[in-house]
């Protein structure tokens, strides 16, 4: 009898939820960590820009020490 490894990779959801007062920079950070995008585009579209209504969220894979995670960031509606 020969033994094999399963070449599978196991992968763990961690869903983090991003609270806060609306305007503090919960979607830049959520940005800034999804897509390595940080720069003045929230800034420059300060009065087209849309809150964010209700709920958003993102997901990420990343790989650590051979296991694969998958993030989901909720971004959510602030309160004014």
């Amino acid at each position: 009898m020969s033994s094999s490894k399963s070449s599978k990779i196991s992968k763990k959801t961690h869903k983090i939820i991003f609270l806060g007062d609306s305007g503090v920079g919960k979607t830049c950070l959520i940005e800034k960590f999804a897509n390595n995008r940080f720069d003045d585009f929230f800034n420059v579209l300060v009065h087209i820009f849309k809150p964010t209504i209700g709920v958003d969220f993102v997901s990420k894979d990343i790989k650590f020490k051979g296991n694969s995670c998958r993030f989901q960031l909720w971004d959510t509606a602030g309160q004014e």
